[in-house]
């Protein structure tokens, strides 16, 4: 399984979640343009989709947040990578364009704002979205190592503002698709469900209890069942 993080994250960021997978899975983590040992990979969005493709091959594929949006993008343009989807607290965009206009300039006021990336990623979690999480150190490390230029650039290339939407396209996904939500996280568990209807019955919606945007950090033992039960059901049938 090809693993992508999210926004401020690297490929350590998967913590405990990622080492539970690991013991039934192969795991293959990826550090995003920007970010981590990627941090020099100055890409677009479509092209951040096409190097994640040429990077795992065929495989189950598996992105969070951001990432789980280069991963949506990847899957409906290169359908033939991929054995599966799993999406974690993941959105095909803004299907308004007026409001994706908006959501761009807030991307960028944003961006301008960063000037040290310790300051930012403090005040990145503690916003409401991870009211619920709890932040690991080491995974503070190594965010904390990304390069504020970096950011910058992820939050205007690769930001909610300046991807195309994708809501129209759902009904090309043909690989079973499994949509994530935390039950504390209201926004993204409509978004879920709404993209499942638009998907079709290859997607399946969980909802992790007693978790926020970040199910996989802050229930890593619930939220790795979920995906290995997933994983297991198309082994059965393979």
């Amino acid at each position: 399984m090809i693993a992508l993080h999210g926004f401020t994250q690297t490929s350590y960021s998967w913590g405990t979640f990622g080492r539970l997978l690991s013991q039934d899975h192969e795991l293959v983590l990826v550090d995003a343009p920007f970010h981590g040992l990627s941090r020099d990979l100055d890409v677009s969005f479509e092209d951040s989709a096409d190097l994640l493709c040429e990077t795992g091959g065929p495989a189950h594929y598996l992105g969070y947040s951001m990432g789980g949006r280069i991963t949506l993008y990847a899957a409906i343009a290169h359908p033939e990578y991929f054995k599966s989807l799993v999406l974690i607290s993941a959105s095909p965009g803004i299907a308004d364009g007026e409001h994706r206009k908006m959501r761009a300039r807030s991307d960028l006021e944003l961006a301008n704002s960063i000037v040290s990336t310790p300051n930012f990623v403090r005040n990145w979690l503690s916003g409401e979205m991870f009211s619920s999480l709890t932040p690991d150190l080491e995974d503070l490390e190594h965010r904390y190592a990304n390069p504020p230029t970096g950011l910058r650039k992820s939050l205007i290339l690769h930001g909610v503002g300046s991807q195309v939407s994708l809501w129209e396209r759902l009904d090309e996904l043909s690989m079973p698709v499994l949509l994530l939500a935390g039950a504390t996280d209201h926004k993204f568990m409509a978004i879920s469900n709404e993209m499942a209807e638009a998907i079709g019955p290859n997607a399946k919606v969980e909802i992790v209890r007693r978790a926020g945007h970040a199910t996989h950090l802050e229930q890593p033992d619930i939220t790795s069942q979920l995906v290995k039960k997933f994983l297991s059901s198309l082994e059965s049938q393979s």
